[in-house]
């Protein structure tokens, strides 16, 4: 159950304690790492606003979840400049890292050899280490699932098919949520199916939002079997053609029946992670009032704290 007593939205964000197998820590408890909250709050925002509505003991594992997110995602942007070759070198210097922490949660790894691995040093890669140790259980194959989807997708510019952008979707956003659910104790089957289909809505949705700043760095986000099928061309996204409103129309309907399907397993549930959802919903909502005539980048963010505030504090569906 949430805490009846509400965290102020802008407030820095409250200590947090973590303990350690090394040696006890201070009284007075850690703040999570500013290197994760600025990530986060810079590149994640409904993210950062889900972790402040979270226990303040909970947050600096959360947003090491996230940061490691988006960390793993800025690294397909490197791919833009031509080499590849080191973008993988960097995907699988993070597999290493994953793998390390394990080791050393596991005790294949003891506290004086932790200090001869560079990994340990990175901010994310370090508090990360933190959390998967102080964790009960934190799924190892989840990681590995959104590193390999990302892998699996360097170099492309357009999914081949909706479907694949789904698959994209569902490994990526609904296997980080449901690490986050297994973070706070609440995973179940039921979870681990909203999270599958809430974390397609969230991929969709953030897919049709992001379509200009897609196609600044070379990308299509319309896949490339509705695009043919509706005549879309690159030059098209941004003017408004009817074209993009058919393809934009068909994307947001997908979007949408997985929000549909992840919100009746949810049950009107509280669901303390999945306040993502809000962003999702609204964008869909905006893109059906404009009779999904594509407008640019959604201008919402100023009105989302406090809707997923009310959602706090009055119950119910988080979206």
């Amino acid at each position: 159950m949430l805490s009846p007593r509400l965290t102020p939205l802008f407030r820095p964000s409250s200590p947090s304690i973590l303990f350690t197998r090394v040696r006890p820590l201070s009284t007075s408890p850690p703040l999570p790492s500013s290197h994760n909250l600025t990530l986060v709050r810079t590149s994640d925002y409904p993210g950062y606003l889900t972790g402040l509505l979270l226990p303040s003991s909970l947050r600096p594992k959360f947003y090491s979840l996230r940061a490691f997110n988006v960390e793993t995602g800025l690294i397909k942007d490197l791919t833009k400049r031509g080499n590849e070759d080191v973008v993988k070198s960097k995907l699988n210097w993070w597999r290493e890292g994953v793998s390390l922490c394990y080791d050393y949660k596991d005790g294949l790894i003891s506290e004086e050899e932790k200090h001869h691995y560079p990994h340990f040093r990175h901010p994310t890669l370090s508090s990360l280490s933190t959390t998967i140790l102080t964790s009960p259980y934190l799924t190892r194959r989840l990681f590995e699932i959104i590193l390999q989807s990302r892998y699996n997708t360097l170099g492309i510019t357009q999914f081949s098919t909706l479907k694949d952008l789904v698959t994209y979707s569902h490994t990526v956003y609904g296997s980080l949520l449901k690490l986050e659910c297994e973070l706070i104790g609440e995973g179940t089957d039921d979870l681990d199916t909203v999270c599958d289909h809430l974390g397609v809505a969230i991929g969709i949705s953030k897919n049709i939002m992001y379509l200009d700043k897609l196609k600044e760095v070379g990308e299509i986000g319309v896949p490339s079997d509705i695009a043919r099928e509706e005549g879309v061309r690159m030059d098209m996204i941004g003017g408004g053609g009817e074209e993009v409103r058919k393809a934009v129309f068909r994307m947001a309907c997908e979007g949408k029946e997985h929000l549909d399907r992840a919100r009746e397993r949810l049950g009107g549930g509280e669901g303390r992670l999945f306040r993502e959802g809000e962003e999702a919903k609204r964008i869909f909502q905006n893109l059906e009032r404009n009779d999904f005539v594509y407008r640019g980048e959604e201008k919402f963010w100023d009105s989302l704290p406090v809707r997923m505030a009310k959602s706090r504090i009055f119950g119910g569906p988080p979206f």
